[in-house]
């Protein structure tokens, strides 16, 4: 005997909208796969490298463009690579922090034994890194500067 009430009705919703629907292009699909991203990585660095080597001038005053930040007369004033560089550090190691943690959560790290050999090859590579440093590295004069850390500066 069928069921009076209204009958079962499709779920209009799928989570996304008709305009982001209409947006899937080709060129959008290619650019989510890891080939689609290398590809626009190795054409950037290819570009940078043209202009740097075409017009160097242009491009060290692109670089060396003074971007401040400032709230209340308190502020932050770094050249471009500054910003750059702060950035990627702070975002490289947001995301490594991610990934460790999800490796404890979820990964090969769950069960502690299998964190020795990890644990250990770190220690040993800031250990070697920092007792050979200095006696690798040598750097003419010329390119020493006063920012620069002890072991590339020659002084340590």
């Amino acid at each position: 005997m069928p069921e009076d009430g209204p009958p079962a009705a499709v779920h209009p919703f799928s989570g996304r909208t008709a305009w982001a629907r209409n947006l899937q292009t080709p060129l959008r699909v290619f650019l989510r796969t890891e080939t689609g991203g290398a590809a626009v990585l190795l054409g950037m660095a290819v570009a940078a490298l043209a202009w740097a080597n075409i017009d160097a001038s242009s491009y060290t005053a692109v670089w060396g463009a003074r971007l401040s930040v400032r709230l209340a007369g308190a502020g932050v004033s770094l050249d471009l690579r500054e910003w750059v560089n702060s950035g990627l550090m702070t975002f490289f190691f947001f995301v490594f922090g991610l990934e460790a943690r999800r490796e404890f959560d979820m990964g090969e790290l769950r069960e502690r034994a299998r964190l020795a050999l990890p644990v250990a090859a770190g220690l040993s590579e800031d250990f070697l890194s920092s007792t050979m440093c200095p006696q690798t590295q040598t750097v003419p004069e010329r390119y020493r500067r006063a920012e620069a850390p002890e072991c590339l500066s020659g002084d340590a």
